[in-house]
């Protein structure tokens, strides 16, 4: 119980977060992406429990990541990508006829990107890239995104 209400607790810290749009701070601060993951992927933990599914990352740290922002954009901004690789991977499972229980997913985080790397064969549609609502996450939270088969690319907007 005392698990619940801390989880409970986060997912509200980040909605508020969310909804302060401007950032105390106009210097670009260290982002922790593991954290801000975390975070995107607590938002959608209802939708992976009920398809039976779970999200492992393997992390690699080239340098870190640096944005002037509001840290909460960006995890609304992963939450959307998860969202959309679920309904991909759910498409994929009714064709292929294949369960799917673990999605593995490596992140590299540089500098002045972060890099998603799908599983083998996964490609979100790019019709998901130009939708208004992850247009303008990405505007706010200064990113804009390459997508490839297997792989998304966040980049730093300067």
């Amino acid at each position: 119980m005392k698990e619940g209400v801390i989880r409970c607790k986060n997912l509200v810290e980040t909605c508020l977060g969310f909804s302060r749009l401007e950032s105390k701070t106009t210097v670009p601060v260290d982002l922790n992406i593991q954290e801000i993951i975390q975070q995107a992927t607590d938002l959608i933990r209802f939708r992976l429990v009920e398809s039976n599914l779970n999200i492992s990352f393997i992390f690699q740290v080239l340098s870190n990541f640096k944005i002037s922002g509001n840290p909460h954009v960006l995890s609304m901004t992963f939450y959307l990508v998860w969202s959309e690789l679920m309904t991909t991977l759910s498409h994929i499972e009714l064709i292929s006829m294949k369960k799917l229980n673990q999605i593995p997913i490596r992140l590299v985080e540089s500098s002045h990107t972060i890099e998603i790397h799908l599983p083998e064969g996964v490609k979100i549609k790019d019709d998901f890239y130009k939708s208004k609502l992850f247009l303008h996450l990405c505007e706010l939270a200064k990113i804009k995104t390459e997508s490839t088969l297997g792989k998304i690319i966040f980049h730093k907007v300067s």
